[in-house]
């Protein structure tokens, strides 16, 4: 047990090295680029610092429904904003020869008012740290500030923050120190809020505060916009977005992950304690549910009920010869054993305890079939959860160092490409999380169903418009036979999870030129309506490759997935998911399937909202 923390603290330490090595080359080597031209260096800084950006952004967004205070969610609104404020200041920079109109000062009024934005949002978001904020009133609000700070700026309202052949104005320096002023009150603040944060992201904000603080002090001394301390601002400042990028996915991430892998752990633990509890038992009472057996050399002398169905015998009859071998070894030795033996589909360990004084063995059983399968899914678990992490993972790390290592080479249309392949590939993981976390609240107990009238085709053809795009790629077809007005009571954010898991299911697992029939029928009274009560039943049927028929039973299950379709993206959550949210409305679903000929998934939900 001690060798594998040591183990795995070395494989954390090891991590964390290889990620500082590759960042603090990324770092150098933006700073060598500095050498060749300053203008790329430049240009890789800050599109550097807005990619990170655009990431603390996305992360924070999507990260929404796990973040328990609105720090985050202040951080990584005003993230984006300043993100597309640094754009512009790289594009206006002197060299660019885009704003042809404009001076040096330009970018320099567009730096500072990114900074006021970087330092004005960490103040406000500790100070309305414990309060609720409607965040689509927040990103409107920043989104006015920024058409009214970029109407002033470029109509020339805005105060002169550099004059060419002079440097930085008086404005431009005393509003560095006031930007860093406000800096050190927000540590001030983070300080007493320090408990409301785990320590390895204080440690994170902290640098990022600093950082931030350094950079902006570099700033106070340049003349012209290719000094040496503007070069070191800009590094500073990238260290600075970078450590805010490592809080937030700590928060937004890493936690939920750490949560989820601890329940697991746990319960993992405790399937360990509860059998380690029956191992040291030295008898079990006759009415044990295990196999409880006393034997001699070649008969039963007793034998529980339990052992009577296990091996299908009785008191007075041969030993099984099953047991035989190892309570002939038993003898021989004069050794108690250990050992496990499959009977039928279960898997037991057997405890032989010899008493050589009295010529007896007792044979103590336990049932550890659903420890093995917990761990074989825990395994499945981790090796699914690692594949899937790893894909997105690897783009988002290749196109970033490509975009930093050939900056100068990619064109508008390749960089905007790359951008969005590293946008999908963090919805991906948005996804996975989101499918984790579902499955842990429901565990929890933590769903409630937020019950009203809803009607089922305006959802389903909500879901249908949004998934067109992916299923004319297929050129697939869907049939709706579904009464426009049919209504029933239920969650409508539930209702559009179930159906989109279904149809998802079917565009994913089918050929192209595929159809999809989706079809209800109303007051249906069949068995899958259990309680007899008002109900509609719906058919999801396609012709894709079908589910074979030793896998069917598997299919609701956590984490399952066929080996026939390893080669298609997923987690093995989303049936799962769904069966869990259909039972909590009351309702029930069933699968019919042949192999490569198609799947039809029946789903039961009542009509009403009283329903046990």
């Amino acid at each position: 047990m001690v060798g594998k923390e040591i183990k795995s603290s070395l494989l954390s330490l090891t991590s964390i090295i290889i990620e500082y090595l590759i960042f603090s080359s990324l770092l150098f080597l933006i700073y060598l680029s500095s050498f060749y031209n300053y203008l790329l260096f430049h240009t890789v800084a800050e599109l550097s610092a807005i990619i990170i950006s655009i990431g603390i952004f996305i992360i924070g967004w999507n990260s929404k429904a796990y973040l328990k205070t609105s720090f985050f969610l202040i951080i990584g609104v005003s993230f984006l904003f300043i993100g597309i404020i640094d754009l512009v200041h790289t594009l206006a920079y002197a060299g660019m020869n885009i704003f042809i109109d404009f001076t040096s000062n330009l970018p320099t009024s567009l730096w500072i008012v990114a900074r006021y934005w970087q330092a004005l949002s960490l103040l406000l978001a500790l100070i309305l740290f414990n309060k609720k904020i409607n965040l689509y009133y927040l990103v409107f609000l920043n989104f006015i500030f920024l058409i009214i700070l970029m109407e002033a700026i470029f109509s020339g309202i805005f105060p002169l923050c550099y004059i060419e052949g002079v440097g930085l104005t008086p404005f431009k320096i005393i509003n560095e120190y006031i930007i860093d002023i406000i800096f050190i009150i927000s540590l001030i603040w983070f300080y007493i809020l320090r408990k409301e944060f785990d320590k390895k992201i204080r440690v994170y904000i902290i640098i990022s505060t600093i950082s931030t603080i350094l950079s902006e002090i570099a700033f106070t001394f340049y003349i012209g916009v290719y000094d040496f301390s503007n070069l070191v601002g800009h590094l500073l400042k990238i260290v600075a977005f970078y450590y805010m990028y490592k809080a937030i996915i700590k928060t937004g991430i890493k936690e939920p992950y750490d949560l989820l892998f601890r329940k697991l752990k746990l319960s993992e633990e405790e399937l360990k304690i509860r059998a380690e509890r029956l191992e040291d038992m030295a008898s079990f009472p006759l009415e044990n549910p295990n196999p409880v057996l006393r034997v001699n050399e070649a008969l039963i002398m007793s034998a529980n009920k339990a052992s009577q169905e296990v091996f299908n015998t009785e008191e007075g009859n041969l030993i099984p010869k099953t047991l035989q071998h190892y309570i002939d070894e038993c003898f021989s030795t004069s050794k108690n054993m250990e050992t496990e033996i499959k009977i039928g589909d279960a898997v037991y360990t057997f405890f032989f305890m010899i008493n050589e004084e009295k010529g007896y063995v007792n044979i103590y059983g336990l049932n550890i079939t659903e420890r093995i399968k917990a761990k074989q899914r825990l395994e499945r678990f981790v090796a699914t959860v690692s594949h899937e992490l790893r894909n997105p993972i690897s783009v988002l790390v290749t196109s970033t160092e490509f975009l930093n290592s050939h900056s100068d080479e990619l064109t508008e249309e390749i960089i905007q490409k790359l951008k969005e392949g590293m946008t999908k590939n963090i919805y991906l993981l948005k996804d996975l999380v989101d499918d984790i976390l579902m499955l842990s609240r429901i565990d929890e107990r933590k769903i409630t169903l937020d019950l009203s009238e809803v009607k089922p085709f305006e959802i389903i053809q909500e879901i249908l418009i949004l998934m067109e795009p992916i299923g004319n790629r297929k050129n697939m077809t869907f049939k709706v036979n579904i009464d426009p007005n049919l209504t029933i009571y239920g969650d409508s954010k539930r209702l559009d999870q179930i159906f989109r898991i279904f149809i998802d299911n079917a565009i994913k697992y089918s050929a192209k030129g595929s159809m999809v029939m989706i079809e209800s029928v109303d007051l249906y009274h069949g068995q899958l309506n259990k309680q007899n009560i008002d109900g509609v039943l719906f058919f999801i049927e396609d012709t894709g490759i079908g589910i074979a028929k030793d896998e069917i039973p598997n299919l609701f299950k956590r984490f399952f997935r066929s080996d026939k379709v390893s080669d298609i993206p997923g987690t093995g959550l989303g049936l799962s998911i769904a069966k869990e949210l259909i039972e909590l409305h009351g309702g029930s679903v069933e699968v019919e399937s042949e192999f490569m000929k198609g799947t039809k998934f029946s789903i039961f939900l009542p009509k009403k909202k009283d329903y046990k």
